[in-house]
């Protein structure tokens, strides 16, 4: 069989002429086997950018609700700061220092721990090069730092409504 260059035909029907005149051979488009696979790696980078968002979205929940339990376990702290004499706003000053230096410490050590990991699993799994993207890093922390921020801010400052409230009670007990 012999194909004169025809700019009719492109080459897929060229390759389609071809098989069905040669059975035994088999053919493959690579520029189209190369788009199919582009397009999957887009798909599932897509797919690990959604998770790796949702699993952050997911440890700073869990990261409230333990500041959570642990601002409404500290009451005894807070009572014996009262004893001792601080002002709301001293406790309040001195809760939000010490949760906000545990998070900070914590989202910064999460971020190295997870950027030594993702180099780890690239380096000696897939031999290959990682590179770090600065901006993605800055928008993780500052996006995990301001729920950290927001939350300490909304916890403490209602564990201080609370004392204050139960002070103008009379109740001695916070």
């Amino acid at each position: 069989m012999t194909l004169a260059k025809d700019q009719t035909r492109g080459p897929t029907e060229i390759q389609t002429l071809v098989t069905s005149a040669f059975p035994n051979i088999t053919s493959i488009n690579v520029a189209e086997t190369v788009q199919n696979v582009a397009e999957l790696v887009g798909k599932l980078a897509l797919g690990l950018k959604l998770a790796s968002r949702s699993t952050l979205a997911l440890g700073v929940l869990v990261f409230l609700l333990v500041l959570l339990f642990q601002l409404v376990s500290a009451r005894a702290d807070v009572q014996q700061l009262r004893m001792l004499g601080l002002t709301p706003w001293q406790i309040w000053s001195f809760q939000t220092l010490s949760y906000g230096a545990l998070s900070v410490i914590g989202t910064w050590i999460g971020a190295v721990l997870a950027i030594a990991v993702s180099w780890a699993i690239v380096f000696f799994g897939f031999d290959g090069r990682i590179e770090i993207n600065i901006l993605a890093i800055l928008q993780i922390w500052t996006m995990s730092l301001g729920a950290s921020v927001l939350g300490i801010g909304t916890l403490s400052f209602r564990e201080i409504k609370n004392a204050r409230n139960q002070l103008e009670l009379g109740s001695g007990q916070l």
